[in-house]
């Protein structure tokens, strides 16, 4: 696994060196700043498969490079962990609104760390081989339409929607939170309302174009400055957002179900005689004292949401 370190303290640099190489991994490359990893990026002769990246650094931070790594083709999907100095939940907001997969703090707990950087190699193992299926899949494009069907269940990726990350990443944002950062949070669902129709009439193209917009009308719409959205499967999305910026208000909702009814039929749409509209769900948080899983305000949320439908 190819490595590029990003951090503008030589100390911290030599840390994350060290321990990577006692873990096995020894092709490392270390860059002391945002502009001299995009020069080490710019020389490689292979992509780098593994990005961490210190928030902090003069110039350009941390943040604002993890975004402009996104914006490359080679490097969309590449795992970028995070590098922190203190577990401050704005910033860690920001880190994986940015593109990040997820971080560390410093000081280092070396198994962590190593623990981390195992996650990352098995997602990017799992990113190559759903590349592989890709690659496949249009290589037999007159079977295209029947051999990319998904389950109707399924928590699909849906590209190029703002604050919209996988739900695995959603999870494991909450996983990361202390006890009083998970109280500070809220989660809304919101059901794409007569979903198994939908999945029947739509072919898969069709259907994942009709999430995608669907997903970027409701990011549009939503209040809170801070916020993530996530795709879990049978037309059914959940928001979460800081308790004190409601995600989605009665006023915010029904400007979006009015987006969403103004949206064009697609000509299967109008065959089959359906039409698009959404229910939301009450609010779920979790209680002061609450010592669970903190990703069950995601079930909480989604269990609401479904009594409406």
């Amino acid at each position: 696994m190819k490595f590029l370190v990003v951090d503008d303290d030589p100390v911290a640099l030599g840390v994350i060196e060290t321990t990577l190489s006692q873990a096995g991994y020894t092709d490392i490359t270390a860059a002391s700043s945002a502009t001299e990893a995009f020069r080490e990026i710019t020389m490689a002769s292979t992509p780098f498969e593994c990005i961490l990246l210190d928030i902090r650094m003069p110039g350009v931070d941390g943040l604002e490079a993890c975004r402009a790594l996104r914006k490359l083709p080679t490097y969309i999907s590449t795992p970028i962990i995070m590098i922190t100095a203190m577990r401050d939940k704005r910033l860690i907001e920001d880190a994986f609104q940015s593109g990040a997969d997820d971080y560390i703090t410093k000081p280092f707990d070396h198994v962590e760390m190593v623990n981390r950087v195992r996650i990352a190699e098995r997602a990017l193992r799992g990113r190559a081989e759903l590349q592989q299926t890709r690659q496949s899949l249009a290589a037999l494009s007159a079977k295209y339409e029947e051999m990319c069907q998904f389950p109707r269940e399924a928590p699909i990726i849906l590209p190029d929607v703002p604050g919209l990350v996988e739900h695995a990443v959603m999870e494991n944002f909450l996983l990361q939170m202390s006890r009083e950062q998970s109280y500070s949070c809220d989660a809304v669902a919101v059901h794409l309302s007569g979903f198994s129709d939908l999945h029947r009439a739509l072919s898969a193209s069709e259907l994942v174009e009709l999430l995608r917009d669907v997903a970027t009308a409701l990011s549009a719409r939503i209040d809170a400055e801070k916020y993530l959205i996530s795709y879990y499967g049978s037309g059914r999305f959940v928001v979460v957002t800081g308790r004190d910026q409601a995600a989605l208000s009665t006023k915010a909702f029904t400007q979006l179900a009015q987006d969403i009814a103004a949206m064009p039929r697609s000509a299967a749409l109008a065959r089959a005689g359906l039409s698009i509209s959404l229910t939301r769900g009450k609010p779920a948080r979790h209680m002061l004292f609450f010592n669970g899983d903190p990703t069950a305000i995601i079930e909480k949320a989604l269990g609401s949401a479904a009594s409406y439908a």
